[in-house]
């Protein structure tokens, strides 16, 4: 063998140890995921036999998202069947199914909300900034909370559904991420007690139906106020939702760079360059 043709070999078997340590790391999440103990075993097997022939829609089917259901239920499987049948009542009243498809043009101007952006690992990220919109205050007044409740199922359950759906392609890509972004906070239109009940909607939402789908919940640009209020609720949060929880003040040199690391810059709102 001569020397360049050793050389070549050479360079392409670093180029596949490369690859493959990649590919192993970004699925390295996942795999420690998907370890159960013996008595996780048992217990997401009952649940599953249980609970899979009532289910309908594709991202409840996913393995991954029954393991993760089951564990933050405590292994208790009574309890998770249960609160999965109330899930499927919820998920029945409130047409999750075809919510995509719903008619939300009297929200999205004045409540509007990205999620079209991806992270650098291919994650869908949702975007919503206080600067000139998201007048809670106001909806509140005019008796719409049913309606913002509802737009916010939308929301939520609308990165799941992206989620899925990139997860066909991309079986690493297990979880989403959200950025809310407080810049032009009004203690008026967005600090009042109905307004910071919105906020607690938001992650009720979030814990009880989508518990451990999270990589991260950003909060950047936070004031005084939000700062408060989630040292108030962190204790009550689960341990994932509460490790996801990264809160940022107003110093820009200390969020950015954050985000940077994991979104490319080009992809972000322009309020966030």
């Amino acid at each position: 063998m001569n020397a360049q043709l050793f050389a070549l070999i050479f360079f392409l078997n670093v180029i596949n140890f490369a690859i493959s340590a990649v590919v192993s790391a970004s699925s390295d999440v996942v795999d420690k995921e998907l370890i159960l103990t013996e008595k996780e075993k048992i217990a997401f097997e009952k649940f599953r036999a249980a609970i899979m022939p009532k289910l309908e829609i594709e991202m409840m089917k996913h393995d991954l998202y029954l393991l993760r259901y089951i564990r933050a239920k405590n292994l208790n499987v009574e309890k998770a069947k249960r609160d999965m049948l109330e899930m499927l009542e919820f998920i029945r009243v409130n047409n999750i199914a075809t919510i995509m498809d719903e008619d939300f043009s009297d929200m999205t101007d004045d409540y509007p909300f990205d999620m079209d952006i991806l992270d650098l690992k291919g994650r869908p990220v949702g975007y919503l900034s206080t600067d000139g919109a998201w007048n809670i205050r106001r909806l509140v007044l005019q008796g719409k909370q049913a309606r913002l409740r509802h737009y916010l199922c939308k929301l939520i359950f609308g990165l799941m559904f992206k989620l899925v759906e990139i997860n066909k392609t991309q079986p690493n890509v297990t979880k989403f991420s959200m950025i809310f972004n407080f810049d032009g906070f009004n203690a008026v239109q967005h600090g009042c007690p109905l307004c910071v009940s919105t906020y607690l909607t938001f992650l009720e939402l979030y814990e009880k139906y989508l518990p451990a789908c999270t990589e991260d919940i950003l909060m950047i640009n936070s004031p005084t106020p939000v700062y408060m209020l989630i040292n108030i609720i962190r204790p009550v949060l689960s341990e994932h939702t509460s490790r996801a929880l990264k809160i940022f003040g107003q110093n820009k040199r200390v969020w950015k760079p954050y985000l940077d690391a994991r979104i490319d810059p080009d992809k972000l709102p322009d309020l966030l360059e």
